[in-house]
């Protein structure tokens, strides 16, 4: 991501906050995907417009068990 786009982001993008999230939890917003660590608390500087907000557990193995998630259409600068 470039400068320009970043800082649009930064003053325009939505927030979404999830607290008390177990660690190890994939998660995921459109077609990125990240496995939770201790510290996570959500996402930032999210784009305005529809986006899937998807999430579930990951077995011993680190394998992903069943997808569960919405869509949500983000306003600008919404939390």
């Amino acid at each position: 991501m470039d400068q320009t786009t970043a800082q649009a982001l930064f003053e325009s993008g939505a927030c979404l906050v999830i607290l008390d999230t177990p660690t190890g939890i994939e998660f995921g917003i459109d077609l990125d995907t990240w496995e939770t660590g201790p510290l996570f608390k959500g996402l930032k500087m999210i784009p305005p417009g529809i986006h899937y907000i998807h999430y579930s557990a990951l077995n011993g193995e680190k394998q992903p068990g069943m997808r569960s998630g919405f869509f949500h259409n983000f306003s600008p600068r919404e939390a």
